[in-house]
């Protein structure tokens, strides 16, 4: 994740922004090195820059705080994809009842 960084740092630094794409890539890359809340913050970056997340976004954060037991987070997140316009996708929900069978 660091090499990651360095690049997304050199990108800003030589004024090249990041696109919606780019923004997933770090934040599914933190997800799965279980640091979700890294994660968090660059969605809260990738919507400061004025971009829109998408199902590819989502997903690995809900997945991320799942996989951590925080459902509540995950629910939330749920409905910030509907206040984004976003509709769940058979992943997402797949996600979702992977978590509740675990949790069972």
């Amino acid at each position: 994740m660091k090499a990651a960084l360095d690049v997304l740092q050199l990108m800003k630094k030589n004024g090249v922004n990041p696109n919606v794409q780019i923004f997933n890539v770090v934040i599914h890359g933190f997800c799965c090195d279980s640091k979700v809340h890294q994660a968090m913050a660059f969605l809260t970056q990738m919507v400061g820059a004025g971009l829109s997340p998408n199902t590819v976004t989502f997903n690995p954060l809900i997945s991320g705080h799942c996989s951590m037991g925080e459902i509540k987070i995950a629910i939330q997140l749920l409905g910030l994809m509907e206040d984004y316009g976003v509709l769940p996708d058979r992943q997402t929900y797949a996600i979702f009842i992977d978590a509740h069978c675990e949790a069972d």
